[in-house]
């Protein structure tokens, strides 16, 4: 090598900057892979219905199954998941709603929103069992 190579621990060091770079990507590409996934679709309508429902309360109308579906065509699997979102964002226990400010809740589904696409099964955890993915759905 003479002098003009480079040196093991260089070669070394270039290598692990290297791969913390290729590493990055990677999860970056997985994550845009979610986000226009089956299940980042499905989060991304379930938070769009969340606020719908989330607006419902506010205005001191009714949320329930029958008055989003005739209202806004929300079906029962979308206005389970948009409960799902809500429970994940602490806004809704599944019994009352927890909180009664707009902004608030906005903030609050937002960070869930991200909650569910970077750990799908902490969304998940929050359907009803009848509601959940199978194995095959969820891409397991």
């Amino acid at each position: 090598m003479g002098g003009e190579g480079v040196t093991p621990d260089a070669s070394e060091q270039l290598l692990r900057h290297e791969l913390r770079i290729a590493r990055a990507e990677l999860a970056r590409l997985r994550r845009r892979l979610n986000e226009n996934g089956a299940h980042g679709k499905r989060v991304d309508r379930a938070y769009h219905d969340a606020l719908l429902l989330a607006g419902f309360h506010i205005g001191y109308l009714p949320t329930t199954r029958a008055y989003a579906y005739e209202t806004a065509g929300i079906t029962n699997g979308r206005w389970e998941n948009a409960r799902a979102l809500l429970r994940l964002a602490k806004v809704h226990n599944g019994r009352r709603w927890l909180m009664a400010d707009l902004m608030a809740i906005e903030a609050a589904l937002s960070k869930a929103k991200e909650v569910a696409l970077d750990a799908p099964n902490a969304f998940r955890g929050r359907l009803p069992k009848h509601a959940r993915p199978t194995e095959k759905q969820a891409g397991r």
